[in-house]
């Protein structure tokens, strides 16, 4: 399945997808070797198009600040993922605690277009 981040949203649908894969992921508790395979896939894939904000700006999960990144604007914008990486990415971003309004938003809105994504691959 094709996750297509060009356009005018796909910088905020980025920003989405990734604070919530860090932050969701990091509220999982247990996870077995397969999950932890896969969430390294997911990280590469996402970094793959993505850099470091250069301001520092830092992601503060309960392990320690992580650096947050940015959709890059001189790469591709679109990454494949298969069932079980979209599955890990919907649960993980639908785990974090959004705040009411803009966050909750905004995270309904990338929950939305996962699915549609999903549904067009079929």
């Amino acid at each position: 399945m094709l996750l297509d981040f060009s356009g005018p949203n796909g910088p905020k649908k980025f920003e989405f997808v990734y604070e919530g894969f860090m932050i969701g992921g990091a509220l999982v508790q247990q996870k077995g070797l397969t999950v932890m395979r896969r969430e390294i896939t997911i990280l590469d894939k996402l970094e793959s198009i993505s850099e470091v904000y250069p301001c520092g700006k830092k992601l503060n999960l309960p392990h320690g600040p992580e650096d947050n990144r940015k959709l890059s604007t001189d790469s591709r914008l679109k990454i494949d993922i298969d069932q079980h990486e979209y599955d890990i990415l919907f649960q993980y971003i639908s785990a974090v605690p959004w705040a009411t309004g803009t966050g909750v938003r905004g995270a309904v809105e990338v929950l939305d277009w996962l699915v549609e994504s999903q549904r067009a691959a079929k």
